[in-house]
């Protein structure tokens, strides 16, 4: 019950109060306080640094002030024209591009794309290259995988030791627990 007393008692008079305030303190507006380490670095450079540089920063500068009055700013929609530049009006904007002709996506990355950079290679490559070093090892070194795909030959020795070609599991289809082959072979260890 004391707190609304009190909200009453502090909202009584609010909009008074703060015109009595705003008139007092309206011919002079109050500097915000300032920190303490920045005082401190103020009056040092007074006392002992440059006080003319601070006499000379304190002052108005009169040739400054009539510059900055002759300073006239007009903001206008800016045309290619007026810079001397000449628009292409067969650009469209940004608004009126239109959006990518193919959607087909599905979110899943492209494993047959149509280019591929320098330096890398598609799954088919990938699987290409396996399968020649598999064959003939002798013939299709790293080195000549890697001068033919334009690969470093360190990301051709890593693809070569750590790639393997996608495995299909199995699963028999009246089981309807289906589990891994990895999962099993665990649990028969772990019993």
């Amino acid at each position: 019950m004391g707190n609304v007393f009190r909200r009453g008692w502090r909202n009584f008079n609010v909009e008074n109060r703060a015109h009595k305030f705003i008139e007092k303190h309206s011919d002079k507006p109050l500097a915000p306080p300032k920190y303490p380490e920045s005082q401190k670095m103020v009056q040092h450079v007074e006392e002992k640094g440059f006080p003319k540089a601070m006499q000379e920063h304190l002052q108005k500068n009169a040739q400054l002030l009539d510059r900055l009055k002759d300073v006239k700013v007009d903001s206008t929609d800016v045309e290619g024209k007026s810079l001397g530049i000449e628009i292409d009006k067969d650009i469209p904007s940004e608004a009126e591009r239109s959006l990518p002709l193919s959607r087909s996506g599905d979110g899943r990355p492209d494993l047959f794309p149509d280019e591929v950079p320098a330096g890398r290679i598609s799954v088919q490559k990938a699987m290409e290259l396996l399968a020649k070093h598999k064959q003939d090892k002798e013939k299709w070194t790293a080195e000549r995988l890697a001068q033919d795909c334009k690969l470093d030959l360190t990301d051709t020795e890593n693809i070569l030791d750590n790639f393997q070609a996608f495995k299909i599991i199995p699963q028999n289809p009246n089981d309807p627990n289906p589990k891994l082959p990895i999962y099993e072979k665990r649990q028969l260890s772990a019993d």
